[in-house]
């Protein structure tokens, strides 16, 4: 079973704010809040799954996390 396009567009876009992320679910016919998209993106944070950087200008973004070690 291959990617959903959401899912291959999403590997290629990390990092990502939420604000993008949201804007990408909306686009693929995915209607979910911007709420819910921060809280799942805080949920996986929290599970290790992703790691919150931030840009030059203070926005978290969000990128996915490919392996164990040490998190910046």
């Amino acid at each position: 079973m291959g990617a959903s396009p959401c899912g291959r567009a999403m590997s290629s876009l990390w990092p990502v704010s939420a604000q993008e992320l949201h804007a990408l679910l909306e686009a693929a016919g995915r209607g979910v809040g911007l709420t819910t998209v921060y809280r799942a993106l805080r949920a996986l944070a929290a599970t290790v799954r992703v790691d919150v950087v931030r840009d030059d200008a203070g926005e978290r973004l969000y990128r996915r996390r490919v392996a164990e070690g040490h998190r910046h």
